[in-house]
C-alpha cells in the first residue's frame, strides 16, 4: 500500500483493528455573495443598520484584512458603500485602511467604481508617525493606525477561510493587522506566557483584541466565510461581538462531524487531494486535530499523517519551524525555549506541535526527509499499515482507529447518541458471524 490515504484504505487494513471513517462535514451550497451581503446588511446581527450609523458622519474609515484584489472583498465593499453613501453623504471621503503586508496597494488594478469612490491607505506598522496610542491593557501597549482612531465611524471587513488553521477572530484580527509593530510583537510574545491547552482558545489574545476594538470604537463588522475553493458559505454583519458569535456557530456547524467514541488510539489524516503536502504543511492538520477542544484522540494516542513531498519545506517559515524543533532535545525543551519571546513566522507552529507532542505521538508516513522528521520529533514510517503497527505495539487492547478524510476542515465530535447504535451494530455483527460459522 502506498503512503497516501485512499478511500479504500479501510478495507485493506487488518481485520483485528476497529476502524471507522468520520463523515466529512456536509457540503453546503455556495451563496450568491451579492445577495448574501445585501441580506446581511439589511438584517444586521444586533445594533443599528449601517445606513443609520453612517448618517451625519464625516470621517468614515473601512478597515480591511487585505487589499480587495479578490471578487468577494470587492462585492462586500460595494455593499457597504451602498449603505453609507446616500445623497446627503455624497461628498464624504471614505478611507480604506489596508495592511501593507497583505499585497501591494495597486489601485489601478481595481474596478473603476471602487477607484473613484475610495482612498486606499496602506498601514505600515513600524511607521510611528501614523500610529496613535490607546493606553495599556494587561501589560500590552495598544498602538493602532491614526486614521482608525479619529474615524467618526469605523467599519471592519474580513474574509475568513473554512480551512484556516488560526483561531477565528474575524474583525478583531483585522484590527490586529492595523496595529503598531510593537503591539503586534508584544501580543505574539505575551500570548505564549499563558499555558495554551488548545489551538483554538487564546484567552489573552482575545481579551486584548476585544479591548482594542472597544477603545478604537469599532462600530460595525462585515464577515464572509469561504470554503477551500473560494466559494462563499456565509455572510454576517452588525455589532462585531455578535457577528463573531454567529460566525463561530456557523463554523462549528460546517466543521463538526459526529463519531461514536470519545477516545481513539489513532487518527489517520488524509493528505490534500490536489496538492503535495510537505512535513511542514502537514502540521496544520495535525495541530487542528490534536489540539482541538473537541479532539477524540486518546491521551498518548497517535496522529498519522501522509507526507507526499518535501518542496514546501524550503520557505523561511519552514526553516524557522525546523530550527526550533531540531535545536531542542525534546518537545518539552522546545516549549521552554519558545515560550515568552517574540516568535518568527513558523515558530508558532513549532510551539503548538511541541505542546501536542507532550501528550501524543505524530507519525509521518512516506516522508522523503526521514532524518529531518526524526530530528523534529516525528516518527517516520513507510506506510499507514506500518504506522498503525507501531501504534498497536504501544497499547494493550484492540486498536481503535479513526480515518479523517478532510482533516483541515473536519472536527470529529463524540456523539453519545451514536454510541448505543455502535453497540447494537457490533452485537448484530457478532450474531451474523456466529450464524455463518454454524
Amino acid at each position: 500500500m502506498g503512503h497516501t490515504l485512499r478511500a479504500s484504505v479501510k478495507h485493506r487494513l487488518p481485520a483485528r483493528w476497529h476502524i471507522e471513517t468520520v463523515a466529512a462535514p456536509r457540503s453546503t451550497e455556495a451563496l450568491d455573495v451579492e445577495a448574501a451581503s445585501a441580506d446581511a446588511l439589511a438584517r444586521p446581527n444586533a445594533g443599528l443598520p449601517l445606513r443609520e450609523l453612517a448618517a451625519g458622519k464625516q470621517r468614515i474609515v473601512i478597515a480591511l484584512d487585505a487589499f480587495p484584489a479578490d471578487h468577494t472583498r470587492q462585492v462586500l465593499l460595494r455593499a457597504v458603500l451602498r449603505e453609507i453613501i446616500t445623497e446627503a453623504q455624497a461628498a464624504v471621503q471614505i478611507l480604506c485602511l489596508v495592511p501593507s503586508s497583505s499585497a501591494p496597494v495597486d489601485q489601478a488594478a481595481l474596478p473603476i467604481d471602487l477607484r473613484d469612490r475610495l482612498l486606499f491607505i496602506p498601514h505600515v506598522p513600524n511607521d510611528q508617525r501614523e500610529l496613535e496610542t490607546l493606553g495599556v491593557f494587561e501589560g500590552i501597549a495598544l498602538w493602532v493606525n491614526y486614521h482608525a482612531v479619529v474615524a467618526d465611524l469605523l467599519i471592519a471587513i474580513s474574509v475568513l477561510r473554512l480551512d484556516d488553521e488560526n483561531t477565528h477572530l474575524g474583525s478583531y484580527h483585522t484590527l490586529l493587522r492595523l496595529a503598531g509593530e510593537s503591539t503586534q510583537r508584544d501580543l505574539r510574545e505575551a500570548r505564549f506566557y499563558e499555558e495554551r491547552t488548545t489551538a483554538f482558545a487564546v484567552p489573552l489574545l482575545e481579551r486584548v483584541l476585544q479591548e482594542l476594538a472597544r477603545r478604537v470604537g469599532l462600530s460595525f463588522a462585515v464577515e464572509a466565510l469561504e470554503d477551500e475553493q473560494g466559494n462563499v458559505l456565509a455572510v454576517f454583519a452588525g455589532v462585531p461581538s455578535e457577528v463573531r458569535a454567529v460566525m463561530q456557530q456557523r463554523l462549528a456547524e460546517l466543521r463538526e462531524a459526529p463519531v461514536r467514541h470519545a477516545a481513539y488510539d489513532a487518527l489517520v489524516l488524509a493528505a490534500p487531494r490536489r496538492q503535495p503536502q510537505s512535513l511542514f504543511d502537514a502540521v496544520s492538520a495535525v495541530v487542528a486535530q490534536g489540539l482541538s477542544p473537541t479532539s477524540v484522540l486518546a491521551q498518548g494516542g497517535t496522529l498519522i499523517v501522509p507526507v507526499t513531498d518535501g518542496m514546501g519545506d524550503e520557505s523561511q517559515a519552514a526553516q524557522a519551524f525546523y530550527d526550533a524543533l531540531t535545536n531542542a532535545d525534546s518537545p518539552e525543551q522546545a516549549v521552554h525555549l519558545l515560550r515568552g519571546r517574540t516568535l518568527r513566522e513558523g515558530e508558532e507552529r513549532a510551539y503548538l506541535l511541541a505542546q501536542l507532542l507532550q501528550r501524543h505521538r505524530v507519525i509521518a508516513v512516506g516522508t522523503p526527509r526521514e532524518q529531518l522528521a526524526r530530528s523534529s520529533h516525528f516518527i517516520p514510517a513507510r506506510t499507514v499499515t506500518e504506522a498503525l503497527e507501531i501504534t498497536e505495539s504501544l497499547v494493550d487492547h484492540p486498536l481503535r482507529v479513526l480515518l479523517v478524510k478532510r482533516p483541515r476542515v473536519t472536527r470529529p465530535v463524540f456523539s453519545p447518541f451514536l454510541a448505543p447504535l455502535d453497540g447494537i451494530l457490533d452485537e448484530h455483527g457478532d450474531l451474523l458471524r456466529a450464524s455463518e460459522r454454524s
